[in-house]
């Protein structure tokens, strides 16, 4: 009896170790998903294709994580281009992983390369897998002007949803 006590105590203390480890684990990850604006921006993980980086640090910005080719991304694109005007006070940042010419086309193919204030960027797939792991498309991070993620969209999001995580700072 009192060994099939102790047996069971040293099985429900691996059980408890296990889910540590497996807990910690899942916490970097969810804390690389948290990184800082800046960090984010760093120009040896990002290849802009326009000539000039936007300066993104001290502006509220949105970060898109897409790929051309995903019908919810293209849905998105098209409502924030339709409600550009409500973005006109913030830097929105479209990164993907798939050929430079496929994001261009997107960027066009939704009027985007024409706002002042819409960029695009490449990013090697292997970076963007270690900083937020298996990405769902599109996932949306929203930051304030100091560079801190205020609150992180996946799947499809309204302009409206976007935007209203900036509604307390006005």
């Amino acid at each position: 009896m009192k060994r099939n006590v102790i047996q069971g105590f040293v099985i429900v203390i691996f059980i408890v170790c296990c889910g540590l480890l497996a807990g910690n684990s899942i916490l970097k990850k969810i804390s690389r998903n948290h990184e800082p604006l800046d960090s984010l921006l760093d120009r040896r993980n990002l290849s802009f294709l326009r000539l000039s980086a936007p300066d993104l640090i001290e502006m509220n910005t949105i970060v898109a994580l897409f790929h051309p080719s995903c019908d919810y991304c293209q849905k998105d694109a098209q409502e924030i281009f339709e409600a550009r005007s409500s973005f006109k006070d913030f830097e929105v940042l479209w990164i993907s992983y798939d050929e430079k010419s496929a994001i261009s086309q997107f960027s066009k193919t939704y009027g985007l390369d024409s706002l002042e204030n819409v960029h695009f960027a490449y990013m090697d797939i292997e970076v963007m897998l270690e900083r937020y792991g298996n990405v769902k498309f599109p996932t949306f991070l929203a930051y304030d002007k100091n560079g801190t993620l205020l609150q992180k969209f996946v799947g499809v999001t309204k302009p409206e949803e976007l935007l209203s995580v900036y509604a307390s700072e006005k």
